[in-house]
C-alpha cells in the first residue's frame, strides 16, 4: 500500500458527520488529533514517516475541512469534541487501544478522551500541550475575534503566522495562508466560538482530570512557542502519573512542521517498551 494511499470513510456523531482516513495495515493505530482550525491534509509528513509500521488516522472536526454539521449552530462544545473522537478511535481501530497524538488544540482533546476513557489508548503524545493560554495567545485570540467581527477574517493566517509562525517554512506558512483565505462563513464561526472557549480557560484540569490519564504519556514542546507558557510544564507533567516531557531548544509551536527530525521523538516513545525516563530537554 502506498504510503499516500488511504481507507476513506465517514460516521455521524449525533449532528456532525465526520470524515476521516486510514493509511496503512498495520494492526497498531496512531490517532491524530488536529489543533485548531488545522484539517487532517496538514498530517502529510507524519503519514509518510509512520504508515509503513503503523495505521495513521487522521480526520476532521465540525469546522473544520470536510467535516459538516447537519444541525444546529456552529459552535462544537468540547464535551462534543471528546465524543467525535472518541467514537473514531472505535470506529477506526475496532475497539482496540491505539497511539493518541493530539497537537496543540488536539493535545487538550486527546488529554480528555485518554483520562475520561483509558482503555482506549496504550500510549498519548501531547505536543505544544498547555494548561492554560500564554498571555500572547490571549492577545491573537482578541485580535482574532475583532477580524472575524469586522468582516476581515481571511486575514486570521496573516495574524497567526506573523505571531507564532516564525518558524515555519515558507511551504508551510502559505498553506496556513489560503487555508483561512478559503473558509466560509461557518467555519469562521467555528473557530470564533472556539476562541471564545479558549480564552477562558484558567486551568486545563479544570476540564481534563489529567491524573486519571493512564497511558504513558510525552509531552514535548518547542522552547519558543509562544502560545504556551512553559514553566507549566513541570506542574502538568506532576499531574499525569506516567509521563515525561522534553523540550525542544530550536523549535516553536508548530514542532515537527518546522524541525521533521523531531518525527524521530514521537517514533522513539511510541516503540519505547521501557519505562518513562525523567524529564529532559534537547
Amino acid at each position: 500500500m502506498c504510503a499516500m494511499c488511504a481507507k476513506k470513510n465517514q460516521i455521524k456523531v449525533d449532528r456532525f458527520i465526520i470524515p476521516f482516513r486510514v493509511y496503512g495495515t498495520s494492526p497498531k493505530h496512531i490517532v491524530c488529533v488536529n489543533g485548531a482550525q488545522q484539517t487532517m491534509a496538514v498530517w502529510r509528513s507524519f503519514i509518510t514517516y509512520f504508515s509503513d509500521d503503523f495505521s495513521v488516522v487522521t480526520f476532521d472536526f465540525p469546522g473544520q475541512g470536510r467535516a459538516q454539521i447537519v444541525k444546529g449552530g456552529a459552535g462544537v462544545s468540547f464535551e462534543e469534541q471528546l465524543e467525535i473522537l472518541r467514537q473514531v478511535i472505535l470506529e477506526a481501530s475496532g475497539g482496540t487501544s491505539v497511539y493518541l497524538f493530539g497537537a496543540s488544540w488536539g493535545g487538550i482533546i486527546a488529554a480528555g478522551v485518554a483520562a475520561i476513557y483509558p482503555a482506549l489508548v496504550k500510549k498519548l503524545v501531547l505536543a505544544s500541550f498547555g494548561i492554560k493560554p500564554s498571555t500572547e495567545l490571549s492577545r491573537v485570540i482578541k485580535d482574532g475575534q475583532k477580524l472575524i467581527a469586522t468582516g476581515r477574517g481571511n486575514e486570521l493566517g496573516h495574524l497567526i503566522t506573523s505571531r507564532f509562525g516564525q518558524h515555519i517554512s515558507e511551504v508551510y506558512r502559505k498553506s496556513i495562508l489560503q487555508q483561512f483565505e478559503g473558509m466560509n462563513e461557518e467555519r469562521f464561526l467555528s473557530f470564533y466560538e472556539h476562541s471564545r472557549f479558549v480564552a477562558q480557560i484558567k486551568d486545563i484540569n479544570d476540564y481534563v482530570p489529567l491524573s486519571k490519564i493512564a497511558a504513558e504519556t510525552l509531552i514535548i514542546s518547542g522552547k519558543h512557542d509562544t502560545i504556551i507558557d512553559l514553566d507549566d510544564l513541570g506542574v502538568i507533567a506532576r499531574h499525569i502519573p506516567h509521563c515525561k516531557t522534553i523540550t525542544i531548544e530550536d523549535a516553536g509551536h508548530f514542532l515537527h512542521f518546522e524541525k521533521p527530525s523531531i518525527l524521530h521523538f514521537y517514533r522513539e516513545f511510541y516503540e519505547s517498551i521501557l519505562p518513562l525516563a525523567a524529564a529532559s530537554s534537547v
